[in-house]
Formats: C-alpha cells, structure tokens, sequence
C-alpha cells in the first residue's frame, strides 16, 4: 500500500481488509468461547468498517453523536458508546489495525492525529493510541489480549502488555509504506490467536490503573498550546507543551479530545484567515500544506 489517504482509491478496498481482519478475530474469539463480541470503530469518523460484510455474531457500536457533530476538526477519540456504554459489559479487549506512536518507524505512525503533529506524554512515559488503550482497559480492570498491526506497533504493544498476543499484518518500509502480508494467511494467525488469547484471557492480568493521569501534549509551536489554555486548570509549560492532571481515564479521554480538538481549530483558523480576501487561492493552500509538510519533521518523511 502506498497511499493511505482518505482521498485515495485504495482507501474503500483497504476498509474491507479491515473488516475481514476484524472478521478473523471474531471468529476466533467466538471459538474461543466468547458470548458477545461487541466491535467498535475508533478510527476518525468510525464509519471504516463495513457493516455489511460484518461477522454477523459480531454487533458493531455506532459512533457517538459527539463525533458525528464535530466532523470537521475532530480527532480520532475514544466515543462515549465505549466509555459508558459497554465498558461495563467486556472482560476483555482486543486491538486490531493497531499502529504506532508519532517518532517511530511505523507505517502511517501517529498520535492522535496526522496534523499538527501532536506527542502525548501521561505519567513520563510517551504515549500513542496502543497505549490509551492500554490504559483504559487498565481503569476497567480488564487485560488487552491480543494486538494485530505493523511490525513496528507490535514491538510498542509488546513494551506494554507482555503478555497480550500480537499478530504483524505488514511490514513498515516508512511512514508512508508498507509492505502488506498474505492477506489469508494474516487472518489464519488472527484467528487462531483470538481463540487462543480467549481461552486464556483469565490468566493475563490487567495493567496496573494509576492513581492519576499526570498529562503533557505537545505541538509545534506555542500558538497550539495557546489555544488549549481556556481548559480548565491546564497550563501551558514551556513553548510548546500543555499539562493537565486527570483524575480518571474519563477525564484524560476528554481533556485529550478537547485539546486536540482545539489545536486542529486553529489550524483550519489559520487557513480561513490566509483565504479570507479570495486572492491568490491555490498558492495560498500551496503555501500552507507546504508548510504543513515542513512541520511535520523529518522524522515523518519518507526515507
């Protein structure tokens, strides 16, 4: 795969090996002796899986009305249907199409969000999406048992739940390709590895659930952090970076939600601000992705 934009006619294909990938777990954690499996698509929209080519022992969780009223700036976010609506009713999670952390080598490798290019630190440690999950499945008490993502995101998941099974999907050549792998041999491993991540999910114990969430986010320029300092009691604390101290994985949830929410406001501002006079348009957009591109960091590019 060597676009993997929205805008990309490989986009919709690539939705339904998502599907069939998930399609794979589900199988297996039904073998396993799973009664419910309840799917739920965290990825921007959450409308990336395909309902219709859904495991049909599987029911999919609608995106929540929060991300369906705030399309045009919002991040990928944990919805409310998982927080409060099943969160009570799973014993255990499983993470597939898992990908890692910003400043690594992963295929498509981010925190949150592509742009602005956004770092999450809670407690010290450095943290992207396979981490979140992590630690949300740590304030509910229940252990992430199986992982399936790039090579790179499995070596990230391996750091922070050991015991958890990992499949690798693909191989990360760089952040912008990547090298899939047999397609019905990947979903073979899945299976078998939810039937057997199922059948002994009660022997992996869930991570330990701080106390608090001690949380930094960082951007590009001060201008982002700026633009999160009306949340209340966060603080901007150096140049670049906002902190917050979240006394539940709720509370972090929102407070990340909200301030990358607003980050991303800013950048669209900043954009409708340029364009404002109607002048000289297309060199403007030029303008502003180029210097998206000069952002991002080299970390990101291509080698």
């Amino acid at each position: 795969m060597d676009d993997p934009t929205k805008f990309s006619e490989q986009y919709d294909p690539y939705n339904v090996f998502l599907t069939e990938d998930v399609n794979a777990s589900v199988r297996g954690l039904k073998k396993g002796g799973a009664e419910k499996v309840y799917v739920v698509d965290t990825h921007s929209s959450g409308r990336n899986i395909r309902a219709d080519l859904l495991h049909p022992a599987a029911d999919l969780v609608p995106p929540s009305l929060e991300v369906a009223n705030l399309l045009f700036f919002c991040p990928p976010r944990f919805s409310d249907s998982l927080e409060i609506d099943i969160g009570h009713k799973v014993d255990a999670v499983v993470r597939i199409g898992a990908h890692a952390r910003r400043q690594t080598k992963g295929f498509m490798a981010h925190t949150m969000v592509s742009y602005p290019p956004t770092r999450l630190w809670v407690n010290g440690a450095e943290t992207g999406e396979i981490g979140l999950y992590v630690l949300w499945a740590a304030s509910r008490k229940i252990p992430v048992i199986l992982f399936a993502g790039d090579d790179v995101a499995m070596d990230e998941a391996a750091s922070l739940m050991p015991s958890a099974k990992r499949v690798v999907t693909k191989k990360s050549l760089s952040r912008n390709k990547c090298e899939t792998l047999p397609p019905d041999s990947v979903r073979k491993l899945i299976e078998t590895e939810a039937l057997e991540a199922m059948r002994g999910f009660r022997k992996v114990p869930p991570c330990d659930s701080p106390a608090n969430y001690v949380t930094e986010l960082s951007w590009h320029s001060i201008d982002h952090a700026i633009a999160c300092s009306p949340i209340p009691r966060a603080r901007i604390k150096d140049e670049s970076r906002i902190s917050y101290v979240a006394e539940t994985f709720l509370e972090l949830r929102r407070f990340i939600d909200t301030a990358i929410s607003l980050a991303i406001l800013h950048e669209r501002k900043e954009l409708i601000s340029a364009l404002r006079n109607f002048e000289n348009v297309p060199e403007k957009i030029s303008q502003w992705q180029n210097q998206r591109r000069k952002d991002i960091g080299a970390d990101w590019e291509s080698e």
